[in-house]
């Protein structure tokens, strides 16, 4: 049987990575604790996410890194009109 991690724990084990979670205790919008479903990286979140809602499943995801420092901004010119 999967243990049960407080959310301090998961971020130390699985930094910089999404994490599935299922049997999640929350205070509000924030994580207290959870049972480790499955990890995965950026690039395979979306589809594994996806495929456990097609089969039924209801789990709860989270990045374990703030993913803000990864966001490019650019600064565009806008045309005037004339």
């Amino acid at each position: 049987m999967a243990e049960r991690m407080t959310w301090e724990e998961i971020v130390k084990k699985y930094p910089e990575q999404w994490v599935v979670l299922d049997d999640v205790r929350k205070d509000g919008a924030t994580i207290i604790s959870g049972i480790i479903v499955h990890t995965c990286s950026d690039e395979d979140i979306d589809s594994y996410f996806f495929e456990t809602i097609k089969s039924g499943k209801r789990y709860t995801k989270r990045r374990t890194s703030d993913m803000r420092k990864h966001l490019v901004f650019f600064n565009l010119p806008i045309d005037k009109p004339q």
